[in-house]
This record gives C-alpha cells, structure tokens and sequence, in this order.
C-alpha cells in the first residue's frame, strides 16, 4: 500500500522485495519499475543499490559507448545518494575509484569518500581504512593509532571483518597483546559467519593450550632441579622459560 501511495520507501521495499521473490513470485519488471520510482524521488539506499548494479553488472565488453553511459549513470546515482550523507554510497564511490569503474583507479580518492563514509559511521569505510593504514594500503603510510580507531569503530558496529582484523592487529608485534580481547572479537566474528576469524581463534586457542603446557613442563622441571619455579609477577612465566633454558644450556 505505502508504495502504491507513492511512498519512496514503500517503493524500495516492494521492489527489492519484487526482485528477490520475497512475499511473491520474482517478477524483474515489476522490481525495475518500483526501483525506478524511489530512484525518481531521491531514495539514498535506491539511488545506491541501483548505481553499484549498473557498475558492476556484467555488460557487452563490444558495445563500449553503452556500457560508458551506464558506469556514468551510475557515479551520478552514488553521488546524489552520497550527497545526502549516506554511508553505503560513500563506500560504493571509494569502490568505483579502486576498482577503476568508469573512473581512473584512484586511490587518493577512494581514501576520500572512505573517510565520508567512516564519518557517517559505516562499518565498512572504517575497516578499510583501519585496514589501509596498518598495512599501508591505498597511498597511507602506517599510522596505528589511526589503524586502531577505525577499527574499533568498525568492530563495535558489528561488522566481522572489523572484528577480525582488531583481534590481528591487537595479537601482532606492533601492539602491546591483548589476547582476551582478541579472543572474543575473533569469536564474535566467527559466530557470524567469517571464515578467517574461526581460523584465527582456533590458532589463539591451539598457542595458548601450548604455552600453558610449556608453562607446566618448565615448573615441573625446575621443581625437579631445585629451583624457585614462582611464576608471580608480569614477567614470571618468561622468567620461568628463560631460567629453564638457561639450566639446559649450563648443563644442569
């Protein structure tokens, strides 16, 4: 009813819903037609999905002058939806210059409309940014505190890659470790689904069942020699391992 009255949302709705065969039959011509019209009154999330349908359909490579008005068709959807400040078509832009979509690939102006798109808090812009400056992607020189900004932005809002690439970030050589924390991002993410993440965990899990073991045998075997093995205090597992070690090298 919303969309037969003219509501864009309504509109969206009921053409994607179209599309899809959600509620009834998939019926292309009628998803069109309703996309069409929330697209004609300005819909940010219509004139988005429209304008990264157009860019990365696959077209007829041999009809050049027609797939060259459909990549322009679709940076001018993605601006006016970008123009009223919504996130998605920020990110869709930053893909269309790193990608080279009907624009020269352009990583300067990628970074740009990621970091609109971070502004407007889309999960998705902060993790390629946070991504980017850890691992100096897109132009960026390394900046960790700009890395773990964004990537605190984008794991709070739930994005699993986001999560993911914190746990990495707070487990690597460049960050004081935060293995509980990792822990749960890692799991977190793995619950929704991210490949990468359940194999992170599994990783964290299988070290940190090994080092307790180590942590076991080393105090075992300087109870054996007759050393102190107190582990207490924040460097006394390290201790223990490093005067275990030492022990073996001295022939005790």
């Amino acid at each position: 009813e919303a969309a037969e009255e003219g509501d864009p949302k309504g509109q969206f709705l009921h053409g994607y819903a179209s599309r899809i065969g959600l509620w009834c039959d998939s019926d292309f011509a009628a998803a069109e037609r309703w996309m069409d019209e929330s697209v004609r009154h300005g819909l940010p999330e219509a004139q988005t999905l429209i304008g990264l349908h157009l860019a990365y359909q696959n077209g007829d490579e041999d009809h050049l002058v027609e797939q060259r008005e459909r990549l322009d068709q679709a940076k001018k959807l993605l601006l006016k939806a970008a123009d009223q400040r919504f996130g998605p078509a920020h990110l869709g832009l930053a893909w269309l210059y790193m990608d080279g979509k009907g624009v020269p690939r352009d990583s300067s102006a990628a970074v740009q409309y990621l970091k609109k798109g971070a502004e407007d808090s889309n999960p998705e812009c902060n993790y390629l940014l946070g991504k980017a400056y850890w691992l100096e992607e897109l132009g960026l020189s390394k900046n960790l505190t700009s890395a773990l900004e964004h990537l605190e932005s984008s794991a709070k809002a739930g994005f699993p890659s986001g999560q993911n690439l914190l746990g990495e970030l707070l487990t690597s050589n460049e960050l004081p470790h935060d293995e509980g924390r990792a822990e749960s991002l890692f799991r977190r993410a793995a619950d929704a689904g991210d490949a990468t993440a359940r194999y992170n965990l599994q990783s964290l899990l299988t070290y940190q069942r090994r080092r307790a073991a180590a942590i076991a045998n080393a105090t075992r075997t300087l109870r054996e020699i007759g050393a102190d093995p107190d582990p207490t205090g924040e460097k006394g597992h390290e201790r223990l391992l490093y005067q275990t070690r030492q022990n073996h090298l001295d022939g005790n």
